[in-house]
């Protein structure tokens, strides 16, 4: 087999190992989510970050959607050892980047961080 096989083989086991091992101990919760349509003619950008640790290694997201909900782009990425505040900022920032790139000039931002909440229209 080849090393990249070799590879996600061993961490596929380690996953399942792991996730078997603590399942007893997390407490799991679903969340339903739904996204909002825009008005028509705008689009909105939907943006979050995350982390298992505050401060600790940031990964960013964000989905740019039409007034229909269609998807029209997407973004993701990790900023390395940072607050999740400053993260929240940074994929707003991406957002933003992102419907700039398309020529969009009718954007709503959305994010669920309180601390960054500010009306972009």
């Amino acid at each position: 087999m080849s090393n990249n096989v070799n590879t996600a083989l061993t961490l596929a086991c380690e996953f399942y190992v792991l996730s078997i091992s603590h399942s007893n101990k997390l407490h799991k919760t679903t969340k339903f989510i739904s996204v909002n349509k825009p008005p028509r003619g705008w689009f909105k950008v939907n943006c979050d970050a995350s982390t298992i640790t505050d401060p600790g290694s940031i990964s960013i997201g964000g989905v740019l959607r039409d007034d229909q909900g269609s998807w029209i782009a997407g973004l993701s990425g990790k900023l390395g050892d940072t607050s999740v505040s400053l993260g929240e900022l940074w994929s707003i920032f991406h957002g933003l980047k992102l419907a700039l790139f398309h020529n969009i000039k009718s954007i709503i931002v959305e994010s669920d961080s309180s601390s960054c909440s500010c009306p972009f229209k």
